[in-house]
């Protein structure tokens, strides 16, 4: 467990730096714990701060390097806190596996 608790770490490091008030959830196998070791990391990333797909991509950037240093996959959805909070997501499958799966770090 401690590889996953560094990387966890790492990814909340990374995150935090960009917006120390965003929401970090993990979902998929690794929260539900019926993962394989090819398995990845699935975080619903949720941002208090404007935006853009330049900030998307250089939040990826930096997750990336974890995946380099770990040889862990990250997979990543970045949103905007109130657009994942519009009634209009909450009536998706995706917020439904998130909400009752997910574990915030």
């Amino acid at each position: 467990m401690e590889i996953h608790q560094d990387l966890i770490n790492k990814v909340k490091d990374v995150v935090l730096k960009f917006d120390p008030d965003a929401s970090i959830i993990l979902y998929g196998s690794r929260a539900r714990g019926n993962y394989s070791p090819e398995s990845d990391w699935d975080f619903l990333i949720l941002l208090h701060r404007n935006i853009n797909d330049q900030i998307k991509t250089e939040l990826r950037h930096n997750l990336y390097e974890i995946e380099w240093e770990t040889g862990e996959v990250i997979s990543s959805i970045i949103h905007k806190h109130t657009e994942w909070i519009n009634p209009r997501n909450k009536i998706t499958p995706f917020y439904n596996e998130v909400t009752n799966e997910g574990i915030s770090i």
